[in-house]
């Protein structure tokens, strides 16, 4: 699982090693057989609004403040506590929410209530957009929640903010999907979600990551092979601060894929077979694709702030 800045250097903790499995087997205790359909998008949820860091939201606003791994609204407070049978607690604390049993049974009921529908008493969402597709069987609705397609209709709105771009990007079923969780209520036109810049990449790079884990077996896979796959859908033309910082970054990672690696900087990646690569030289290149994801994950922030924010100045 892949998940930028995941790691807590004060804590010397990987909250993903140290969580996923508890929210896992909650998914599990919700779903039955169709939990490993939801662990893609729950993970890139989990990773765009906490970094599996089940902590209070970093800012506060009038309905509330977010606690746990998804984070909550005022509102929600009450209804999670009635749904898990907390008797009042979690209303009368919400630091509870931040414990990380407490913190995983939420997100499990939320994506139950996600896919199924429920909420109200002002949660609403009771009906309209839901998550639903995700536990579908249906392959062709399955293939309409394609990570790669969702990215570039992303960054195709980053480059070109269109009105066209926009509605297609809106149109899209992951994009859909996580406007599910933003307060929709029927009646309402569907909102343009927020966090997308961390979201999107989450499900892009874990979908790469599987892969990668795929082709360490391979004997005929290099380092070359995995650099290409690693950046492949962010090669991005022009001449605007957001392209060039893009273009660099794709330009700088197989120098810092052989630094963190502690290969020659003459060394040909695609003469090193990935199959050949010790235990510690994995940990080194997934460090790399960490390091090359957060990077990108801001810049595709400081880019939609400048896209919705004309009138804010950013810096790349």
């Amino acid at each position: 699982m892949m998940v930028p800045d995941a790691v807590d250097p004060v804590k010397n903790r990987d909250n993903v090693k140290a969580y996923l499995g508890l929210v896992t087997s909650k998914l599990k205790e919700k779903f039955s057989d169709n939990w490993q359909k939801l662990i893609p998008y729950v993970n890139a949820t989990i990773s765009a609004e906490s970094k599996f860091d089940p902590v209070d939201e970093k800012h506060v606003s009038r309905a509330g403040r977010g606690t746990g791994f998804f984070q909550l609204s005022d509102a929600m407070f009450g209804v999670l506590d009635k749904e898990l049978g907390l008797q009042g607690r979690l209303v009368n604390d919400h630091e509870l929410g931040n414990d990380p049993e407490t913190a995983a049974r939420i997100t499990a009921q939320l994506m139950y209530d996600y896919v199924y529908g429920r909420f109200d008493e002002k949660g609403h969402m009771v009906e309209g957009p839901s998550l639903a597709a995700l536990v579908d069987d249906n392959k062709e609705i399955q293939a309409t929640l394609n990570p790669q397609s969702a990215r570039d209709s992303y960054l195709e709105w980053l480059q070109n903010p269109n009105d066209l771009n926009k509605t297609n990007l809106k149109s899209n079923a992951l994009v859909k999907a996580r406007s599910a969780q933003y307060g929709w209520h029927p009646g309402q036109v569907l909102k343009f979600p927020n966090g997308l810049h961390a979201f999107l990449p989450a499900l892009d790079f874990d979908v790469k990551y599987q892969r990668l884990i795929h082709d360490v077996q391979d004997s005929s896979k290099t380092l070359q092979d995995a650099s290409h796959d690693w950046r492949e859908g962010y090669e991005i033309s022009g001449d605007s601060a957001f392209a060039k910082k893009v273009q660099l970054l794709n330009e700088q990672y197989d120098d810092e894929l052989k630094k963190q690696m502690g290969l020659h900087p003459d060394t040909k990646l695609s003469e090193v077979k990935l199959s050949s690569l010790t235990p510690s030289q994995l940990r080194y290149l997934m460090n790399a694709q960490r390091i090359y994801a957060s990077h990108m994950e801001e810049t595709l922030r400081l880019r939609h702030e400048e896209v919705t924010k004309p009138n804010k100045k950013v810096r790349y």
